[in-house]
């Protein structure tokens, strides 16, 4: 019996079609599946990550010239490291504290005068607190530079953030410019700009030399913009410690 062409020509468009249709389908479902773990990544980074440390390397140093060899070689002389105990039993380019649920306000005077005295993540109800230790991994003096940044600031929360940065023990406190420009907060450092906190260097880190950082943060009630308006506000705090220069 003979097959009526236009009979086939249907069947193989009905059967490209749904071809069509599964490989739609599949492309649907693959999509849904990428955009999920996409905002659980977030949703868990929004909810934990609150404060990050990681260094890097500017590439602007004495050192820095040259082909590929050169930059290997770079690396190598100019280096640090980053570690929750002095003794660097377990060096690392990146350290992350978790954040703290549902705090509440306090006054900076009730933050612990030990807090800088424990190694690692030391949270308190109401604070972070997060000791660690820099050290001159390389083979050449460096100098090197640390910022903090404010990151995803929700309900101007950071109207009355406090950050007290302790550098081997010695300890400073940064806010946010008073709201009406007038100048700083009582007892603090102004923040250098709307989102970096801190930023300073320290010159001729010799190999081998070790920093100690200490970063609290908390939301300060004495401060005149905590009023129920920043209820429920976020924010993420992150430390980069760069290699601006070698010897």
């Amino acid at each position: 019996m003979r097959k009526d062409p236009s009979v086939t020509k249907i069947a193989y468009s009905v059967h490209k079609t749904s071809l069509l249709f599964r490989a739609l389908v599949i492309s649907l479902i693959a999509i849904v599946i990428l955009l999920s773990a996409a905002y659980l990544v977030s949703a868990f980074y929004d909810r934990y990550s609150s404060f990050t440390v990681s260094t890097s390397y500017s590439g602007s140093g004495s050192s820095g010239k040259g082909g590929s060899d050169s930059q290997s070689s770079s690396l190598l002389k100019l280096a640090l490291s980053l570690s929750e105990t002095p003794d660097f039993l377990s060096p690392t380019s990146r350290l992350d504290a978790d954040a703290i649920e549902n705090c509440t306000n306090i006054s900076g005077y009730s933050i612990p005068e030990n807090v800088d005295s424990i190694n690692g993540q030391h949270n308190g109800a109401n604070y972070i607190a997060y000791t660690f230790y820099l050290k001159n991994a390389g083979s050449e003096a460096v100098t090197y530079e640390y910022v903090i940044n404010l990151l995803n600031v929700t309900q101007n929360v950071d109207e009355a953030v406090r950050i007290r940065l302790y550098v081997d023990g010695n300890p400073n406190t940064y806010a946010k410019t008073k709201k009406d420009g007038t100048g700083p907060e009582k007892d603090t450092i102004e923040f250098l700009t709307e989102s970096i906190a801190v930023r300073s260097r320290r010159a001729y880190f010799k190999p081998g030399d070790i920093t100690k950082f200490t970063v609290v943060i908390w939301i300060e009630g004495d401060d005149p913009e905590c009023t129920d308006d920043i209820i429920g506000g976020k924010f993420k705090v992150t430390m980069d410690i760069t290699i601006v220069e070698g010897s």
